[in-house]
């Protein structure tokens, strides 16, 4: 009768202990037992609250340290870790990963004539547009200022072009507010792209081959998608 509740309540410390914060420590005793094992449960119950409480609070910031402020994509960090990640993947199944680089098309104009708060607002619906317009294995990203990146692992040089002229074309025929002060009369995006293996096996190279068709279609009038 006196060992039983005391080896319950033993164990029930140890599983506390251990971080079994949801165990119940069972003893009716109606002694000082009972009330040891009615203080620890109440304290076990407190350590799970808190603990629960620190879990999303943690869960919280790691969403922040790669989620963009503004438009809720991922941002550049994460980009550069993912993308790294993809490419050892890619080359170890032989497989594909592209990534788009786009840069919005006259964005200082849209803010200089619209304010910051459109400027912002416009940047935001983007975001929600390429984000509508890739998979959910995907990957859109804030690079940096008006510039944005999509990871499209699994993907081919052929099929990540598709996957640019659909976000490409979503853009030019949104409805933006003050669209029509925009030299092209609409709000566009212009891209590049590369894919691994193919164009190369870094990451840096990747970036700059993207980054030079990107220009190159800036300069051939804008508003357009190219591709190694």
């Amino acid at each position: 009768m006196v060992i039983r509740p005391i080896k319950k309540l033993t164990f029930g410390t140890g599983q506390i202990a251990e971080g079994n914060l949801r165990y119940k420590i069972d003893v009716h005793t109606a002694d000082e037992i009972q009330e040891c094992a009615r203080e620890f449960n109440i304290m076990g119950e407190r350590l799970l609250e808190r603990t629960e409480r620190l879990e999303t609070v943690m869960r919280e910031l790691e969403e922040l340290s790669v989620k963009d402020g503004l438009t809720g994509l991922f941002n550049r960090r994460f980009f550069n870790n993912k993308m790294k990640e993809e490419i050892k993947r890619a080359v170890r199944y032989h497989k594909h990963v592209s990534l788009l680089l786009m840069d919005m098309d006259d964005f200082k104009h849209y803010n200089d004539h619209n304010g910051h708060l459109q400027g912002d607002s416009l940047l935001k619906t983007v975001g929600e547009i390429i984000g509508n317009n890739i998979r959910v294995t995907d990957f859109a990203c804030r690079y940096g200022g008006e510039e944005f990146m999509v990871i499209l692992p699994e993907t081919d040089s052929q099929e990540a072009e598709i996957v640019a002229e659909r976000i490409r074309r979503a853009i030019q025929e949104h409805a933006f507010p003050y669209e029509e002060t925009q030299p092209l009369g609409d709000v566009t995006v212009t891209m590049g792209g590369a894919t691994c293996p193919d164009d190369s096996e870094e990451l840096n190279e990747l970036i700059k081959k993207a980054d030079d068709l990107l220009y190159k279609a800036k300069r051939e009038g804008k508003n357009k998608a190219y591709l190694f």
